[in-house]
């Protein structure tokens, strides 16, 4: 069940998902995505949960495995704040243009040594309609601004992204809402304790 005021969940396509998009416009598009990430608070999202998993890492090195990099914004700026923490981070980007999420969310189970983080998009009418309306003065390119609308419709709310979670890998999740409406779920994979 959704809130009064939230859109259900829309299964729609993203331009940028097809192949054939010409490369030049997935560059640009992508430097749209990293540059909403880092006003809108995707980048922030994920940096304050993987804080919280670096203040409890005992070792003083880690991995970082982002899927669904995009141009990499996140992941260097994941090595900036864990070399603030005294780790050094060695991380992976991986994009992909659509994954099928339960069985994403196994597989990261079955390769995380410490700690899975996932942040996605909160589904709101707001967001949809905030990221509109900010692509604009932002100058993103058009396929920027349908595929970020299409991305917030596609989001998860919270409820919906812990029992993913638990539906996919049995495991309860750290779920929260963050700035910029974005949610993030972690948990520690099987075996490990933090």
């Amino acid at each position: 069940m959704t809130a009064p005021f939230t859109p259900r969940r829309r299964h729609g396509v993203e331009i940028l998902d097809d192949p054939a998009i010409d490369p030049d416009v997935r560059v640009r598009s992508l430097a749209d995505v990293a540059r909403a990430n880092a006003l809108f608070g995707g980048t922030r999202a994920v940096l304050a949960e993987l804080d919280l998993a670096l203040r409890a890492l005992a070792a003083r090195e880690a991995t970082l495995l982002d899927v669904g990099t995009g141009l990499g914004d996140i992941p260097r700026r994941a090595i900036a704040l864990a070399a603030r923490r005294g780790v050094t981070l060695r991380a992976q980007g991986v994009e992909i243009a659509e994954a099928l999420a339960r069985a994403l969310l196994r597989e990261l189970q079955r390769v995380a040594r410490r700690r899975v983080i996932v942040s996605d998009l909160r589904r709101s009418w707001a967001a949809a309609a905030g990221i509109w309306l900010a692509s604009y003065p932002l100058g993103f390119h058009p396929y920027s601004r349908h595929d970020g609308v299409v991305s917030v419709l596609r989001g998860f709310r919270r409820r919906e992204l812990l029992a993913l979670v638990r539906e996919a890998v049995a495991r309860e999740a750290d779920v929260r809402d963050r700035f910029g409406f974005r949610t993030t779920a972690a948990w520690s994979p099987s075996g490990t304790t933090s």
